[in-house]
């Protein structure tokens, strides 16, 4: 179905980059592990990339922690309401209005780099991988009973309804309970002409860890097999 798929993990760093903090004159806060302990993906780059991949299979990962800038978030982000915009009030308030120059060109630099890797190949899949808590969190109050949400845009990004009713039947089949573009929507786009397709898989943590120690469970590596299998049933491999 795909030449390549490009793996895009935005939310998985949980540090704040030495660089940043030395260069506004902070240290890495524990207020900001508080705040932030239920919206980190976490484990996400190894639970979608183990460590052998396939060589069709590119990543797209974010090093910064999504508090300070959020790689996945728009320009005028409905979020910025809820002070979780690309960047978020709990940096404003941390390091200042200063840190808005800074963190905006560490932003478009990700996008650049987005965009480049997207368009070096012919037309491929991108995933969107995250994660989502079992716990309330600001930015999902009421978190929903499902394992796995599957989002896409309505746009030219989106996938046939082949590749979507391929890949709800394969976790489905696999006995995850599937929802689709609720409560989580749409996918990951980088700005530039559109020659690719883009998905987003969420997947609840409860399916791979445990909250409350941070800790991956056994059904940790049942999944981390199952999205490898994924991806060569994409490929065709």
């Amino acid at each position: 179905m795909y030449q390549n798929i490009v793996l895009h993990i935005p939310h998985n760093a949980k540090l704040i980059p030495t660089t940043i903090a030395r260069k506004e004159g902070h240290p890495h806060p524990k207020e900001l592990e508080e705040k932030s302990f239920y919206l980190i993906d976490y484990f996400t780059f190894i639970l979608f990339s183990p460590g052998i991949l396939n060589p069709r299979v590119s990543r797209i990962i974010s090093p910064i922690h999504r508090m300070l800038i959020d790689m996945e978030r728009l320009p005028n982000d409905p979020l910025e309401a809820k002070g979780f915009g690309i960047v978020s009030q709990w940096a404003l308030d941390w390091y200042g209005n200063s840190f808005r120059k800074r963190a905006m060109s560490l932003y478009n630099d990700y996008q650049d780099w987005g965009k480049e890797v997207i368009n070096s190949f012919d037309h491929p899949l991108l995933i969107d991988c995250h994660s989502f808590s079992a716990h309330p969190t600001p930015l999902c109050e009421c978190p929903p009973d499902i394992d796995i949400c599957i989002g896409w845009n309505e746009d030219e990004t989106k996938p046939s309804q082949e590749v979507l009713d391929l890949i709800v039947s394969y976790f489905s089949n696999l006995g995850y309970l599937v929802s689709l573009n609720e409560p989580f929507s749409n996918s990951k786009t980088f700005a530039g002409a559109i020659n690719y397709h883009s998905l987003m898989i969420e997947i609840n943590k409860r399916c791979y860890m445990n909250e409350e120690t941070v800790e991956k469970t056994e059904g940790f590596f049942k999944l981390q097999k199952e999205l490898f299998d994924l991806y060569n049933i994409l490929l065709n491999d």
